[in-house]
């Protein structure tokens, strides 16, 4: 029978902008618990989340990441989603848009998380990123055969 988990932030939005991994919402339950007893399934894995991204102040730039943590708050797994702006002038300039994040994990055995994991790299400038929540700006899902 194929099996599908999703689960998301109930909050509408939370301001996070450092260079450091971290469980979304700095809430480590925003994560899917998902058990195998036998390791022959591959776990299909995404996490789509929108993110506002203000760019400003002076030159610089910022590249939003959301990822997925295998059993970790602090490591991304798989191909994480992005979005980025370089400003290159003084001023002001808010890229929105939506990060998809995938992880296809062969076989497993055992009880294991899948985390939703978020970090901004500001380079120079300054940054500001609106994290977007509920089902309308956040999704983590897990689709596996049981």
């Amino acid at each position: 029978m194929p099996i599908l988990l999703k689960g998301g932030d109930p909050n509408a939005s939370w301001n996070y902008t450092t260079n450091t991994v971290r469980a979304s919402r700095a809430d480590s339950t925003n994560k899917l618990t998902v058990l195998s007893g036998l390791a022959e399934t591959v776990f299909d894995c995404r996490f789509i989340q929108k993110i506002d991204l203000a760019v400003g102040g002076v030159p610089g730039g910022a590249t939003a990441t959301n990822g997925i943590g295998l059993n970790s708050t602090t490591a991304f797994t798989g191909k994480q989603g992005s979005l980025g702006h370089t400003n290159g002038a003084a001023g002001q300039a808010t890229p929105v848009g939506d990060m998809v994040a995938e992880l296809l994990q062969v076989p497993m055995l055992g009880v294991n998380d899948i985390q939703a994991l978020e970090k901004v790299l500001v380079s120079g400038g300054t940054a500001t990123g609106v994290w977007g929540g509920t089902e309308l700006n956040m999704m983590l899902s897990a689709h596996w055969m049981g």
